[in-house]
C-alpha cells in the first residue's frame, strides 16, 4: 500500500515536471508574444481537462476498483473508456466551434488538438486499479526524457512553436497505447460501445460534477 502511495506520488510528480520544463525552456528562447499565444491556448486544452475528468475519475475508480477481478469488470471498462471517447469527440467539437473564430484559427491550435489526446489517454485509474503503478510511472519517465530531448533537438526559435504540443504529448500518446493495448490484450479484453451504459455513465459523472462544483 505504502510503494503504491509513492509510486502514485512520483507520477504526479512527472506529470507536473512535464508543463514545468517545457515553460521554463520556451521562456528562454522564443519571444514573450509567442509564448503568451502558446499558453492562452494550453489554458483552453487544460480547461477542457478539468472539465473532463470531474466526476469521471472518482466514479470510474470506485466502480473498477469494486469489480476488478469479477465478471463485471470487463463491462466497467467498456464504460469508462467509452465516456472518455465521448468526452473525447466532444471536446474534440468544441474545439473546431472555437477555431471559427480568427484569435484560434492558426496552425498552433490546430496542432494543440494532441492535448485532448494525451488526456484521453491518461488512464493513471487502470493502472492504480490492476496494481500497475509501477507500469504507469516507466510511462512517464520515458516520456519525460523523450519531451525533454524533443525540446533542445527541435525547439530554437519562435516558428517552432508549432512542433512544441507534438513533443509534449506524442511520445506518451505512443507509449501508453503500445503498454495499454498489451495490457488489455493479456486480460481478454474486447472494446464493445454499448450507448445505453454510455448514457448511464454520462448521468452519473454529470451528478458528481456538480455535486463537486457545488
Amino acid at each position: 500500500m505504502k510503494k503504491s502511495i509513492v509510486k502514485i506520488t512520483f507520477v504526479q510528480l512527472l506529470l507536473l515536471l512535464i508543463p514545468i520544463t517545457v515553460n521554463i525552456y520556451l521562456l528562454r528562447i522564443i519571444s514573450l508574444d509567442v509564448y503568451g499565444q502558446f499558453i492562452f491556448y494550453q489554458s483552453v486544452f487544460n480547461f477542457l481537462s478539468i472539465l473532463i475528468n470531474s466526476g469521471l475519475a472518482n466514479d470510474s475508480l470506485r466502480d473498477l476498483s469494486f469489480h476488478y477481478g469479477k465478471e463485471k469488470f470487463i463491462i466497467k471498462l467498456n464504460e469508462y473508456i467509452s465516456a472518455k471517447l465521448f468526452y473525447l469527440g466532444l471536446s474534440i467539437i468544441f474545439c473546431l466551434i472555437m477555431s471559427l473564430n480568427n484569435n484560434f484559427n492558426n496552425i498552433l491550435f490546430y496542432v494543440s488538438f494532441t492535448y485532448l489526446f494525451y488526456f484521453f489517454f491518461d488512464f493513471m485509474i487502470l493502472y492504480q486499479v490492476m496494481d500497475k503503478i509501477g507500469t504507469n510511472l516507466n510511462i512517464n519517465l520515458v516520456s519525460f526524457l523523450f519531451t525533454v530531448c524533443g525540446l533542445f533537438l527541435f525547439v530554437q526559435n519562435d516558428s517552432d512553436i508549432i512542433y512544441v504540443p507534438l513533443i509534449a504529448t506524442i511520445p506518451f500518446i505512443i507509449i501508453n497505447f503500445l503498454v495499454l493495448s498489451l495490457i488489455l490484450k493479456k486480460n481478454s479484453f474486447f472494446f464493445k460501445f454499448n450507448i445505453s451504459l454510455l448514457i448511464c455513465k454520462i448521468k452519473n459523472n454529470l451528478k458528481i460534477m456538480v455535486s463537486n462544483y457545488n
